[in-house]
């Protein structure tokens, strides 16, 4: 190519004959995988640069090398709404990583009141409930949709993932009068209408209430806490026959003493169901609930009903400095895995305000009793986990 000088003139060529030479063409498989290992916001971008990147960024099986690629790292993600408010004034979705401790906006969404989130992640969706309206957001791409339908009195809406089909399926369960029954909604599939559960058509949920709105998918199965005569268990969805079912408990010690109570909280590790149970015994003559201990659970497998003991985290064993910040037993609770189970995430209270509590969450190292405290955040309700992926919520 001849290069001119300002006043119009050839400039002397002066490269070298092997530096004029085109670069070497790169493979189209070392192309994808690079692609495959960007943020979803950029892989969105980049699909704008060429038909031919539009198309092969857009298949089924590069959102599933992306999603494996792009979540192998810097996890687990936590996803909450902040409460202050963008100039347009819309809620802020607010991301947390251990890697990530002072925190990141990742999107803001147009939805009043605030959402606070109802699902963890699901292959790179969650779901978030506003004004009695349920909504589904990829929070890593921005890109949200509304559920048809979903302002329904008395229910309660799960995601999952049936691997058969390749597709998301939000279940939603009623339990008041209004409502009673189960549902199923599959996303990115037509018709858009909620349809009756195939394995419990007709079926109507027993006299319980989910305990914790929030649910968690792992094993092929959705997941709720939920309360009966005031008994604690793990209520389960199946994706692959859609029927409901009961998860055994693992072996836990159940003192009968009316000092004694139990907390638990659910959410996932390795595609695996964790649940986190916290031994809470009330001091009747100073008014306080002390925790005794953490306990972590990882389900082995769902036709047997084994449980592992992943971790225990005995209070009297932690460092003063850090076992002060952990009695506060009606808020402090873990929240999730970190570093391969290594180290727990704790949500932590920092004070009430005006629209919702705020957080801090807490990494902490059973092992060595370090513990990192994150900035502190604004948050509506319920947080949530979530992943890097390509895959829409539905017709926007």
């Amino acid at each position: 190519m001849s290069k001119r000088k300002a006043g119009g003139g050839r400039l002397p060529n002066v490269v070298p004959d092997a530096m004029e030479d085109p670069l070497p063409h790169i493979p189209d498989d070392i192309i994808e995988d690079i692609f495959a290992r960007l943020p979803s916001r950029s892989v969105h971008r980049c699909r704008c640069l060429s038909r031919v990147w539009a198309v092969a960024l857009a298949t089924d099986d590069f959102a599933e090398l992306h999603y494996r690629l792009a979540n192998r790292h810097g996890g687990p993600r936590i996803l909450f709404v902040q409460n202050s408010r963008s100039p347009a004034g819309h809620p802020k979705v607010q991301a947390w990583s251990p890697a990530n401790p002072g925190g990141t906006t990742l999107t803001e969404i147009p939805l009043n009141p605030a959402p606070c989130v109802v699902t963890h992640k699901c292959r790179g969706l969650v779901i978030l409930q506003a004004a009695g309206a349920h909504h589904v957001l990829n929070p890593s791409t921005g890109r949200v949709a509304a559920l048809p339908d979903s302002r329904v009195v008395g229910c309660r809406v799960g995601l999952g993932y049936d691997v058969r089909t390749r597709k998301h399926k939000a279940v939603r369960i009623g339990y008041l009068r209004e409502y009673l029954g189960y549902e199923v909604y599959e996303i990115n599939s037509g018709p858009t209408v909620w349809r009756p559960a195939k394995g419990c058509a007709g079926e109507k949920p027993d006299i319980w209430m989910i305990e914790i709105d929030i649910s968690v998918f792992a094993q092929g199965r959705v997941h709720w806490l939920a309360m009966r005569s005031n008994e604690t268990f793990i209520f389960s969805f199946s994706l692959d026959d859609e029927t409901v079912g009961i998860v055994p408990s693992p072996p836990l010690d159940m003192y009968r003493n009316f000092n004694y109570q139990n907390k638990y909280s659910l959410t996932e590790h390795g595609g695996r169901l964790c649940l986190f149970h916290t031994e809470i015994t009330d001091n009747i003559m100073v008014h306080t609930a002390w925790p005794r201990r953490h306990d972590v659970w990882l389900l082995r497998d769902h036709d047997t009903g084994v449980w592992d003991l992943r971790c225990r985290i005995d209070l009297h064993m932690v460092p003063g400095n850090v076992v002060a910040s952990m009695h506060y037993a009606d808020w402090v609770l873990p929240f999730a895995i970190a570093d391969g189970g290594c180290r727990i995430i704790f949500i932590q209270p920092r004070f009430m305000s005006f629209g919702g509590p705020s957080f801090q969450l807490r990494v902490y190292n059973p092992v060595t009793g370090d513990s990192l405290l994150s900035n502190s955040s604004k948050v509506l309700k319920h947080a949530g986990l979530y992943e890097e992926s390509l895959v829409s919520p539905g017709n926007c």
